[in-house]
């Protein structure tokens, strides 16, 4: 299955709590819209700065109410319809006891109807009573084709921010610089490709030593490990000849 048809699956059960751990809050957000296409329900959005909106494909309304977590689950649970909430960065307002019981009553469906409630942030940690009712959904992490297009997007803004100047690329380079992408979510995928693009205006080989510190800079947070690019030809490494033999 797919991830929308994951998404999908979830919503049509009615699943009270999703937990969805990603910094990616506008890929949760099309994804939710995305799942609209198959599966109907009301969509909205909360933000402790922006209050609570409904969604809709493509538009999106004023806020509806205050946006303190008191008035928001208020407002949640005495809706009159069914609906999808994308709660953003809620988590840290659990740390009130009223806040988890007004919680636990929605997604019990105590007298409300059987809303699907997303809370959504980096990391997202729950009161055991709660992380136990609440089921936690992965997002995929982007393929090539969808690095691919971040490339485009990232050269299309330099382009953009610059009067019109195009970045210089090398498509052999282009591909080999998706391919060290992969295993990044898009927001580490964007913020390295903006540095490469920014640094002269151009995605060519050179780029590849400092695309491979970056990331490994991303996966090397404990600082416990040395980097060191290697720069020797496959025929100056020890045995190689032999290596080169033996695949032939």
């Amino acid at each position: 299955m797919s991830q929308l048809q994951d998404l999908t699956a979830l919503i049509r059960a009615n699943t009270p709590l999703i937990v969805i751990e990603t910094r990616d809050e506008e890929r949760v957000v099309e994804l939710f819209r995305q799942s609209l296409v198959q599966v109907w329900r009301a969509l909205h959005r909360w933000t402790i700065t922006e209050g609570l909106r409904r969604l809709d494909l493509d538009r999106e309304d004023a806020a509806e109410g205050p946006p303190d977590a008191s008035s928001v689950l208020r407002a949640i649970q005495e809706a009159d319809q069914r609906g999808i909430y994308l709660l953003l960065d809620f988590h840290p307002y659990l740390g009130y006891a009223s806040h988890q019981r007004l919680l636990r009553d929605i997604v019990q469906r105590r007298g409300c109807q059987p809303h699907v409630l997303v809370l959504v942030g980096a990391k997202v940690e729950l009161p055991a009573e709660l992380d136990a009712l609440a089921v936690r959904f992965t997002p995929r992490l982007p393929d090539a084709n969808a690095l691919l297009k971040l490339v485009r997007e990232e050269a299309v803004a330099y382009a953009r921010e610059h009067g019109g100047r195009r970045v210089e690329a090398d498509e052999a380079a282009v591909r080999q610089i998706v391919r060290h992408l992969q295993g990044l979510d898009l927001h580490d995928a964007r913020r390295i490709t903006r540095q490469l693009v920014h640094a002269d205006g151009a995605l060519t080989a050179s780029d590849l030593p400092q695309l491979a510190k970056l990331k490994f800079e991303l996966l090397n947070k404990s600082g416990h490990l040395h980097y060191e690019y290697d720069t020797a030809r496959f025929a100056e490494v020890g045995g190689a000849r032999r290596l080169k033999r033996w695949v032939e």
